[in-house]
């Protein structure tokens, strides 16, 4: 009797050698994140308060939202240039990767924003009492820059960035309302 390994071994090498050349190329994640270290940083953490951290932020959060950048649902110009180069594979890949890094910052030096805390009365539903939402599609606004929350919030609000909760939630809000949530939240650190 023939040993059925002796006959299909060729056929299943051949095979895994097509299924090779046919997968596309995943790159390393390291180097796929070479150019998104330059503006979030390469543990995750921006040192621009006006790019946001990565860090720890949600995975799926992050997928959604390159995969928005890339089919211009969300528009920036560095950020949709380069999302229109990133494949399926490598969105996951990246998101997994920040998602994974350690969120730890120093502590933020000053006094609670009280008047931002009252504001957050209206995010809490979603982003939680911290600023960091049970729900994984939401984004962890906990120690996040506080320019970057503040000009998304002011894009939500004028519809320059859009999201059907979010511009009803913000409709109202005035810039200083926008400017103490900001602060508020960008207080938190996240642990």
């Amino acid at each position: 009797m023939n040993n059925p390994l002796k006959v299909m071994g060729p056929l299943l090498v051949l095979w895994a050698m097509a299924l090779a050349v046919a997968a596309p190329a995943v790159a390393d994640v390291k180097q796929l994140a070479a150019t998104c270290v330059a503006c979030h940083g390469p543990k995750g953490i921006s040192n621009n308060d006006l790019w946001p951290n990565l860090a720890g932020q949600h995975e799926i959060y992050l997928i959604d939202q390159m995969k928005a950048f890339r089919d211009g649902s969300r528009k920036d110009p560095l950020m949709s240039a380069t999302a229109k180069t990133l494949s399926d594979a490598d969105i996951e890949q990246l998101a997994a990767y920040f998602s994974g890094l350690s969120d730890k910052q120093p502590p933020v030096r000053g006094k609670e924003n009280m008047a931002g805390k009252s504001v957050s009365g209206a995010c809490i539903s979603c982003h939680g009492m911290w600023g960091k939402p049970v729900n994984s599609q939401w984004p962890v606004i906990s120690g996040q820059k506080k320019g970057y929350l503040e000009k998304q919030l002011k894009d939500f609000r004028d519809g320059t960035r859009e999201s059907p909760v979010m511009s009803v939630i913000v409709k109202g809000f005035t810039d200083q309302q926008i400017k103490d949530v900001a602060e508020y939240y960008s207080q938190f650190r996240r642990d």
